[in-house]
């Protein structure tokens, strides 16, 4: 287990950037806040746990580059939301609620709630972002989804549901603000204990280190983060097999049967057969149909396919 501490030395170099960091009072979000510090950005702290936020800006060394603002916000004000991601470029969205329910029992004005902070209020702090961040040609949004962006739980709804959202957000920001030079990210991390001490591998510094997507250029944060995040995830499952395998018919002459879509592709005999019918008794009864319909048309392939020929002799 590791302590959540002050956050060492960082190769990214962040002096004279903005950035806000929503949910910054504990967790993820303190551990956001407390590295984009000291790799020198200003860092506005948005929580409306005001006590949090006076304890974060404590824990910031004296002296240590960049500051902490803190920023107290409720993100169901929308509209403050807006205005406090003005002039920002570097955006974090991290804040998040949860509730666990059935369906059948979820209230309704919870799950609004739910939707509300976790992904229509990431909407308007990025609306409020994205003009600074265009006009200077710079700009990082990341956005701290989950697992559960990737798959769900049950009596997770609104969670779920949210964070999916802020998946399909992400990409979109990122296709529409890469001509601007700005970068949309999304990091789903999978379970973390954001209390004092988090497990290794799942705690809150795991997932602030992957702030390395606020890099100036982040074609080399981008692969980290792929291959980190994929190794988290099960292997796929195998796929069928599409090597055939023969058996022998009644004749002895092997066909070959496909794991995949149907289809029967046996193989020459010898040199006085060659078969491009599953079987002789289909080709029969196909024969059979098209002579029905055509009575004085012999199928071409009628007299030298799928029927072996007999052995000719000098006698016949």
């Amino acid at each position: 287990m590791t302590v959540i501490g002050t956050p060492g030395p960082v190769s990214l170099d962040l002096d004279g950037r903005t950035a806000l960091v929503t949910g910054a009072a504990g967790g993820i979000g303190r551990a956001c806040a407390l590295r984009l510090a000291a790799a020198g950005a200003t860092v506005r702290a948005a929580d409306r746990d005001t006590d949090g936020l006076t304890r974060l800006v404590a824990d910031h060394p004296n002296g240590a580059p960049g500051r902490i603002e803190p920023c107290p916000l409720d993100l169901t004000d929308l509209d403050a939301a807006e205005r406090a991601a003005a002039g920002t470029g570097l955006l974090v969205n991290n804040a998040g609620l949860q509730l666990v329910r059935p369906i059948e029992e979820f209230p309704p004005e919870v799950f609004h709630q739910v939707l509300t902070v976790m992904l229509e209020a990431p909407f308007r702090l990025l609306r409020g972002a994205l003009p600074h961040m265009y006009a200077q040609g710079w700009g990082r949004v990341i956005n701290i989804s989950s697992v559960h962006g990737l798959r769900a739980s049950p009596f997770k709804s609104a969670y779920v549901a949210a964070k999916h959202g802020l998946g399909g957000l992400s990409k979109t920001a990122a296709l529409e603000g890469a001509p601007h030079g700005v970068t949309s990210n999304c990091v789903n991390p999978g379970y973390v204990r954001t209390t004092e001490l988090v497990l290794r591998g799942g705690g809150v510094q795991d997932v602030a280190s992957l702030l390395l997507l606020a890099r100036r250029t982040a074609g080399e944060a981008e692969q980290r983060v792929r291959g980190e995040q994929l190794d988290d995830l099960p292997p796929p499952a195998p796929r069928p097999s599409r090597m055939p395998t023969r058996r022998p018919d009644a004749a002895g002459r092997h066909w070959a049967r496909w794991a995949g879509p149907a289809r029967v592709r046996p193989p020459p005999t010898s040199a006085s057969s060659v078969c491009c019918s599953p079987t002789p008794a289909m080709w029969t009864a196909s024969s059979t149909a098209r002579s029905a319909r055509s009575p004085t048309t012999t199928p071409a392939a009628a007299r030298n396919c799928c029927v072996p020929s007999a052995p000719t002799s000098a006698a016949a």
